[in-house]
């Protein structure tokens, strides 16, 4: 992603929050049932209790709230976003967990974090979308040492939005088995996106022991 891109990105954000206030609908989203939605079956994953998660483009921090009022316990919660209003909130929101204004996942330690999430991040149209999700799941891989779990919006779609970019699931999983054996891709939720966990071998293995 270019800085006029990220630049851009920030802007819109801001004039969402200022005029939409510390909502969902500031961060894009339709409503609060919509975001608290992504945010299941995201969490579905795995159980999250006593695990640290990484949320990359992290919004407000909302998505901690959401899994530790869906009953996961001693969660360990570190939160990046390039905009750094939205930190601001999310810092104010939640005392207790860390926040970095980054795009910069280099600074993140090889299986650091035991899953990495992200929700929504790869949904505007930039110069080169396939391209900065494949580097960004990369990087999530790599920090992650249990799993990853993302969503896109999908190409089955009733009408597609100018400024919003829209993936092949096909592609999209062939790119995420290139990374992991452990792969499934999920569409069965009612909104026009889907949604891929991607598990490291030692998480399998100890699940399934």
């Amino acid at each position: 992603m270019t800085s006029d891109e990220q630049h851009r990105i920030i802007q819109r954000y801001n004039e969402r929050l200022t005029s939409l206030g510390e909502t969902a609908q500031a961060l894009g989203w339709r409503d609060s049932s919509q975001q608290q939605l992504r945010f299941r079956i995201l969490a579905e994953i795995a159980d999250l209790s006593d695990c640290s998660i990484f949320d990359i483009g992290c919004g407000f921090g909302d998505l901690l709230g959401y899994v530790t009022d869906a009953g996961a316990r001693d969660v360990r919660y570190t939160g990046t976003d390039l905009n750094p209003a939205l930190i601001e909130v999310a810092r104010k929101r939640h005392a207790k967990a860390r926040f970095h204004v980054t795009t910069d996942l280099s600074q993140f330690a090889d299986n650091s974090q035991d899953y990495v999430f992200l929700s929504g991040l790869f949904n505007f149209k930039i110069e080169n979308n396939t391209g900065f999700m494949h580097d960004t799941v990369r990087e999530s891989v790599r920090i992650a040492s249990r799993g990853v779990a993302f969503n896109l919006l999908g190409s089955y779609v009733d009408f597609k939005e100018e400024h919003l970019f829209y993936y092949r699931e096909q592609e999209v999983f062939d790119f995420a088995k290139s990374l992991t054996r452990f792969v499934t891709l999920r569409a069965d939720y009612p909104l026009y996106e889907f949604t891929l966990y991607l598990y490291k071998p030692d998480a399998v293995k100890a699940k399934h022991a």
